[in-house]
């Protein structure tokens, strides 16, 4: 209990420290471009994206460890280099971009091992909104010395140095590694996992929607820039909270339900509020609300998938594609262009859902072999770790589901409190210490039996 404790804060102060970086940067970006509806405002939101998507590069092309961690800390000397020059040279557009780009690279490594660590040990709810809100807490306390960059930027970098040196202790640098397998990869399992990445990314897209509509009633305010880090900002906690305690404490299906119902009632809501602080209110906590749903859905699915890198970042780059649409949209309307605008961004969507739901067919002889090499590696197993019949059948459950232990156990036909005391046995044989580490165990002895 105790170590999962020390996880959870471990992963809501490197959330929280995250979320303060990426708001502290995205905010002195803002001081540079000056226009918040510019073209130059939603560059540096490109190139945010464009950074979370080349963390996912990098662990596609690059397999060592060792190289993955310089990697990690030269971006964090390119962030903290660009900041210092910011401070003592020059504070200019292309400076800010490069920021852009470190962190979100960075936020790529940090999405990723959350992904991992809350299939691990749950709660990714409490981590998500814990993290964020303390995030915008500093954040808000800090405003004051906004006028005062040099305070600001050692913050920032001090931040930046204790997220880096955390990916490299013992308890983050799982976060070098290659992901192992969820569960057994098979055709029903793929099919499983598309249809929940084609439904989570349907109603992201439907509440983005919503979040957009909300947002274009007061975007183009002048006043809009003057007060968007100040009192209102405080309602994104609201937002968070309210999707994490439906998340951790009744499932996601109960957080779909949830967003919705936000979603709706926002979208009702905000015309009637005659001022821009309560409008902004509103809007603050819906886009909480939507920011932690899409997030803790990939969350919830990118470690099942084969890419988990790329999907566990993929609710961010949909969040930045819902900035630069609003951008597009307000350019659109201006020019007397929006239904088909309209028409264009719901053909891109049609096409992408359509992609996603792609599926290769697989010759029926090569998922037999498949097969076969699976049960003579399981048995081959089992007899080097001397397990018991029923030690076989839990084993074989883990490895075949993530379902929890008294629906594993219902299925093998014992107790609930035997599954314990089997898995117990397991950690002593394989040396284990946790339910994820007795599934590293097997495809660690499945690698170096295919090696041998």
């Amino acid at each position: 209990m105790r170590g999962k404790l020390n996880k959870i804060i471990y992963g809501i102060v490197i959330f929280a420290i995250y979320s303060f970086e990426l708001t502290m940067t995205l905010q002195l970006n803002d001081r540079v471009v000056g226009d918040m509806n510019s073209a130059y405002h939603y560059a540096g939101s490109v190139i945010l994206g464009i950074g979370f998507l080349l963390f996912y590069l990098s662990r596609k092309f690059i397999e060592s460890d060792k190289i993955r961690k310089i990697i990690t800390l030269l971006v964090t000397f390119l962030y903290s280099a660009a900041m210092l020059f910011r401070v003592r040279v020059y504070d200019g557009f292309f400076v800010a971009l490069i920021c852009s780009a470190c962190i979100g690279f960075l936020g790529g490594m940090v999405y990723y091992m959350l992904a991992v660590l809350g299939s691990i040990i749950g709660f990714s709810g409490i981590i998500l909104a814990f993290g964020s809100s303390l995030a915008f807490l500093l954040q808000f306390l800090l405003q004051g010395f906004i006028d005062k960059p040099v305070i600001i930027y050692v913050v920032i970098i001090a931040g930046l140095l204790i997220m880096t040196v955390s990916f490299i202790c013992p308890m983050g640098d799982f976060v070098f590694e290659n992901m192992l397998p969820y569960t057994d990869v098979s055709e029903d399992w793929n099919g499983f996992v598309r249809k929940r990445l084609v439904r989570h990314t349907g109603l992201s897209i439907l509440v983005l929607c919503i979040s957009l509509v909300c947002e274009l009633q007061y975007i183009a305010s002048p006043n809009v820039a003057a007060g968007l880090y100040g009192v209102p900002r405080l309602f994104l906690p609201i937002g968070y909270f309210i999707i994490a305690i439906a998340n951790d404490a009744f499932g996601f299906r109960m957080a779909e339900v949830v967003m919705l119902c936000v979603s709706l009632t926002s979208f009702a809501a905000m015309p009637h509020s005659d001022f821009l602080t309560g409008r902004m209110s509103l809007f603050y906590i819906l886009a909480g609300a939507t920011m932690a749903f899409i997030t803790m859905g990939y969350w919830n699915i990118a470690p099942k998938t084969e890419k988990p890198d790329l999907w566990a970042v993929f609710g961010r780059i949909i969040a930045i594609f819902e900035g630069l649409l609003a951008y597009v949209l307000i350019f659109a309307v201006n020019a007397g262009e929006f239904m088909t605008m309209v028409l264009v961004a719901l053909l891109l969507m049609g096409l992408f859902i359509l992609f996603m739901d792609y599926k290769e067919k697989v010759p029926e002889t090569s998922q037999e072999e498949v097969k076969e090499d699976e049960n003579t590696t399981f048995e081959a197993f089992a007899d080097h770790y001397r397990l018991t019949p029923k030690e076989q059948d839990v084993m074989h459950a883990l490895l075949k589901s993530d379902a929890k232990l008294k629906v594993i156990a219902e299925e093998i036909n014992t107790s609930e409190r035997m599954i314990y005391r089997y898995m117990n046995q397991l950690y002593v044989k394989t040396g284990a210490e946790n339910r994820a580490g007795l599934v590293k165990s097997y495809y660690d002895y499945e690698k170096n039996r295919s090696l041998s």
